[in-house]
């Protein structure tokens, strides 16, 4: 089944599985992104699916694969696991909350040269990422840097805490003009 996107709205227990998601750019939407799940979402997955060639409509200031809003309360024990993300920008995940596995995934083909092009962005705590498989991240313009992992504190956003990484393969991640990479 082919869908222009879900918005999980502060619902628990919901399993997005299986799914094609693409084009999700359309008059009058307010969220570009794949799957966007609102603050206070608990145990929630998103899992086999393929979601590419998502636009930014004019609206929204992204069109990412699977993104967490940045609210209170914060999202917590969610599964993003088994799927394929490519052709989005300029991130694949930025993720909110604590407690979440980001597992088997694969990424590929992100950026758009207006910002930093991240394969995921990360705030919270007792986040795993296991077994993903990133590569060919490119900031095609000079306006901003790539990254596989990208996370920081301040601004508002809180240090993250027990972080890990097991088993994931970075592979072809382009700097742009600033001379960094990750």
């Amino acid at each position: 089944v082919v869908m222009k996107g879900f918005i999980i709205n502060a619902h628990d227990y919901v399993t997005i599985d299986g799914f094609e998601i693409t084009d999700t750019s359309g008059p009058g939407d307010s969220v570009s992104s794949g799957v966007f799940i609102k603050s206070g979402t608990d145990y929630f997955e998103v899992k086999n699916c393929k979601i590419h060639d998502l636009y930014d409509n004019g609206g929204a200031s992204y069109a990412m694969g699977v993104s967490w809003e940045d609210g209170t309360p914060l999202q917590t024990y969610g599964e993003v696991v088994g799927n394929t993300i490519y052709n989005v920008h300029p991130r694949a995940m930025i993720i909110y909350g604590n407690n979440h596995l980001i597992e088997d995934n694969e990424i590929y083909a992100i950026g758009n040269g207006n910002d930093d092009t991240d394969a995921i962005r990360y705030f919270g705590d007792y986040i795993t990422f296991k077994d993903n498989y990133i590569h060919d991240i490119v900031s095609p313009k000079a306006v901003g840097h790539s990254d596989a992992w990208q996370t920081w504190c301040g601004g508002g956003k809180p240090a993250s805490h027990y972080i890990t990484f097991d088993g994931n393969y970075v592979d072809t991640i382009c700097p742009s003009g600033d001379g960094y990479g990750g």
